[in-house]
């Protein structure tokens, strides 16, 4: 449009292009100034196109059914585990034991004396006592001698050689201060006579009950799953030969691992322990007889283990579809990644170089639990272990 002579006037075409070009730069500078999240959520970026049956994330129907990170393994090695054990005192008999009273005694009685004789003694270990005789040398008797014990008269006679010794009855024994009274008879219708007893050595003839018939050996065992077996061995020094031997019992834990008739100077004894003998934690050993005396000496416990690190994992299958691929990642490595994966039951070998290893194990998958293990031939690392479902 032309106005006056010499003056150009402008388009409005040309005000709108201008505010179209300010304003597209206000929004460009607007979104560049923006968080990235934000800027994609207004421009779509990001969003992609995935293909019918497939999932956000570009795989197609993948479903991981375990993934873990196991870090090392290793090889299992065997070894024999050594415990000693204490020496084993074992016994059943009686022991003898004199107890001296006087080294001479006159007893005298008659019309008009009675001289007597009072002698006291303690028993110790009263209820281990067996028997208790009194016993004496007779230099010069006459009449009959009384034996009180306790006020109790237990032997009145001419002490004849088979009355020795005398037997006096536990039940009228204490443990401490005991009194016993030796005394002469009355001489009766010998009214002018004097009754007398002259006794050398008077002392008492004490058996008593040793028993020992039971001792315990205890050991510890902190991982049970890493046993095989045991071995007990030990050697057994009888005390008394030549005579009739006991029965000796060797249990573990409650279970009977030895029973048998006692062989002296056999050597030594070797007992296999089954595994199911023993228990995590505390283990108790017995060592039981009837009769006679046994220490039973260099008591040693062989335990057969395998120091190995156990890899196992377990999942769940619902319901099985599709195929199922193992994938392992190791830490990035030259060396050789040698050992056997077992899935329910089947093996598969791994001897590999390589960084990473994929199986299909479809046939190996079970609808339910399905577990995973590994048993490495040598040292290597896994990063990643997993089972996907396709």
């Amino acid at each position: 449009m032309i106005g006056k002579r010499g003056q150009k006037i402008e388009s409005p075409t040309v005000h709108v292009a201008i505010f179209v070009l300010v304003l597209g730069l206000i929004i460009v500078g607007y979104l560049i100034l923006l968080p990235q999240t934000e800027r994609e959520k207004i421009l779509g970026a990001g969003e992609e196109y995935y293909p019918e049956g497939s999932e956000e994330g570009g795989e197609l129907d993948e479903e991981v059914m375990l993934s873990v990170s196991p870090g090392n393994v290793y090889p299992y090695s065997k070894e024999v585990e050594e415990k000693s054990l204490a020496s084993v005192n074992l016994y059943s008999t009686t022991k003898t034991d004199p107890i001296m009273l006087a080294d001479r005694v006159v007893v005298t009685k008659s019309l008009l004396v009675n001289k007597y004789k009072e002698l006291y003694f303690d028993v110790d270990n009263l209820a281990d006592l067996e028997s208790l005789g009194l016993f004496f040398n007779t230099g010069e008797a006459s009449g009959d001698l009384i034996v009180i014990i306790n006020n109790n008269e237990v032997y009145r006679g001419r002490v004849r050689g088979g009355d020795l010794p005398i037997t006096i009855p536990g039940e009228y024994l204490k443990q401490y201060n005991n009194q016993l009274i030796l005394e002469a008879s009355h001489p009766g219708v010998f009214i002018l006579s004097t009754n007398k007893f002259i006794l050398k050595d008077v002392q008492l003839i004490k058996q008593i009950n040793l028993v020992n018939k039971i001792e315990f050996r205890n050991f510890v065992i902190d991982n049970i799953d890493s046993l095989r077996k045991g071995v007990l061995s030990f050697f057994v020094n009888c005390l008394k030969v030549n005579v009739d031997q006991g029965i000796l019992k060797v249990g573990l834990n409650g279970k009977n691992a030895y029973l048998g008739k006692v062989v002296c100077d056999a050597g030594t004894i070797d007992l296999d322990l089954l595994r199911d003998y023993f228990i995590e934690g505390r283990n108790t050993l017995t060592f039981e007889i009837d009769n006679g005396e046994y220490i039973l000496e260099q008591v040693k416990l062989e335990l057969d283990v395998e120091d190995r690190q156990l890899v196992q994992y377990y999942f769940s299958v619902d319901e099985k579809e599709g195929d199922y691929i193992l994938e392992m990642s190791f830490l990035e490595s030259d060396e050789v990644k040698r050992g056997t994966i077992t899935i329910n039951g089947d093996n598969i070998y791994l001897d590999s170089y390589k960084n990473s290893y994929s199986k299909d194990v479809t046939n190996l998958i079970d609808e339910g639990e399905n577990y995973i293990k590994i048993s490495a031939k040598n040292e290597f690392f896994i990063d990643m272990l997993e089972i996907v479902q396709e």
